[in-house]
């Protein structure tokens, strides 16, 4: 006999590089279970916009609006400040949701909370999953019978490094969150940035108080390739009794969704472009979706990438492009798929970094670009601008599969010259070699061979989302 199926809302920090993983995740749960996405009312129109949610999804996942105002874009400058902003509104919104919203024992709050969304939940809610905007009320929760998961965007070192924090931790400043507060590899940290404690002081005074509120955790990992991570888990006092399940990959095999007129013309573009190049020969340039480079930098990038004389895609918001010379922006306006590179506000990341023409990738090492990296198997020249990213050139360069730039990012004043870069790209490239023979991509390769191990049936990812939603959940 099947069990009842639950009905499961997912809330992501609305962020797309919080919703992009969790909507993944609710792509693979909506087979079992009756799944809810609620995120700000904004990123719900930017993920009909640009097809990200499909008309697939509409057919398994209700999408619920949340009004909570936010209003930020994803082409402004990101700093600390903006996502501390971003965290009080987000966590004065869902501290009055999670008070609020129908649960099985308690169908009918006596508050309601309809306000708060663009339309009601179809069914009490059973299980919440979500990420940062849950650690400070998973209280609210689970005394409404609302059992909670924590999900980790990002890799398991984010969380195992931080189990000791507690009222005492000592204050830091804030500069670290841009340099390494995220990335002890020895799983210790010291300190907390400012905007942080002051933000866990007004919701409580302990900085990860959920921890002992949590039904488990959901990591957007492979646990072969965080080893000492998941025996932290296994062993500390907060997670040794709860279910860690480290779930990645998580994206879908093919990249779909009809995309908006513009990026269906990128798509198109992109590929017939990629056709045209030889094998293994591109050098793909993306800095994600919220942090930007200022114009000395971004002048610097252009001139290392026009010296490598090799052919490049770069994917570049509107607002950025508009730094670069006369001559270049000239050659943008002009290009197509006989151009030496492109130069896109919108680049379909997957497909180019799955494409045989594509050699090397460099990031800004968000974590889902280093996860679609190492997926695809393609060595990385690092470029970490802020928070959990640092963590993430270290573990790539820690792997073996590529090298990270030092004293980049938001908190460090010096513009990276293009001699540096052009040094970095070919170092990792090695184009004098064949491509399964660099030093570099020996190691890419070998790490996407672990990832798809993983992915498959019996693998451990494979195993652990079959145990999420069985028992679990």
């Amino acid at each position: 006999m099947s069990q009842p199926r639950k009905h499961v809302a997912l809330l992501p920090y609305p962020l797309f590089g919080h919703i992009t993983p969790l909507l993944q995740l609710a792509r693979k749960i909506s087979a079992h279970h009756d799944v809810t996405f609620m995120t700000s009312a904004l990123r719900v129109q930017q993920l009909r916009h640009r097809g990200i949610f499909t008309a697939a999804d509409e057919q398994h996942i209700r999408l619920v609006s949340l009004q909570d105002g936010v209003q930020e874009s994803d082409d402004s400058e990101g700093t600390l400040g903006q996502m501390m902003e971003l965290g009080e509104k987000t966590m004065t919104f869902t501290t009055s949701l999670f008070a609020t919203m129908p649960a099985a024992v308690d169908p009918h709050p006596d508050v309601d909370y309809r306000h708060l969304v663009d339309q009601p939940l179809h069914r009490p809610v059973d299980v919440i999953i979500g990420d940062l905007v849950a650690f400070f009320q998973v209280e609210l929760l689970t005394a409404r019978g609302i059992r909670c998961f924590c999900f980790l965007s990002c890799s398991g070192l984010m969380l195992a490094n931080k189990l000791d924090i507690g009222s005492d931790t000592p204050v830091i400043p804030d500069a670290a969150f841009f340099s390494d507060w995220e990335a002890h590899e020895d799983l210790n940290v010291t300190g907390i940035p400012k905007a942080y404690k002051d933000m866990a002081d007004k919701y409580g005074g302990n900085f990860l108080k959920g921890f002992h509120h949590v039904a488990g955790y959901i990591v957007n990992s492979v646990e072969g390739l965080e080893e000492k991570v998941a025996k932290r888990f296994a062993e500390h006092s907060l997670t040794a009794n709860r279910p860690v399940r480290f779930v990645a990959p998580l994206f879908a095999e093919a990249e779909g969704g009809a995309k908006n007129a513009a990026e269906t013309a990128a798509n198109s573009l992109v590929d017939q472009w990629l056709d045209k190049q030889k094998e293994r020969d591109v050098v793909y340039v993306s800095f994600g979706s919220y942090a930007v480079s200022q114009k000395d930098q971004t002048l610097e990038i252009a001139k290392a990438l026009m010296s490598l004389d090799k052919p490049f895609i770069w994917s570049l918001k509107a607002n950025q492009q508009k730094l670069l010379s006369d001559d270049m922006k000239a050659l943008i306006e002009q290009q197509s798929a006989s151009s030496k590179y492109l130069v896109l506000a919108w680049t379909p990341q997957r497909r180019i970094l799955n494409h045989p023409a594509t050699r090397l990738f460099v990031s800004h090492v968000g974590y889902n670009s280093l996860l679609e990296a190492f997926d695809a198997g393609v060595p990385l020249v690092s470029w970490p601008m802020f928070g959990d990213q640092f963590a993430n050139a270290n573990m790539a360069q820690r792997l073996g599969n590529g090298l990270s730039l030092p004293a980049t990012g938001m908190l460090f004043a010096r513009v990276v010259p293009a001699a540096e870069v052009v040094e970095a790209v070919q170092k990792v490239g090695q184009w004098d070699k064949p491509y399964a023979e660099g030093d570099y991509t020996q190691k890419a390769l070998e790490i996407s061979r672990v990832v798809k191990a993983a992915a498959r049936p019996g693998g451990s990812s494979y195993e652990a989302f079959s145990q999420l939603v069985s028992c679990d959940i």
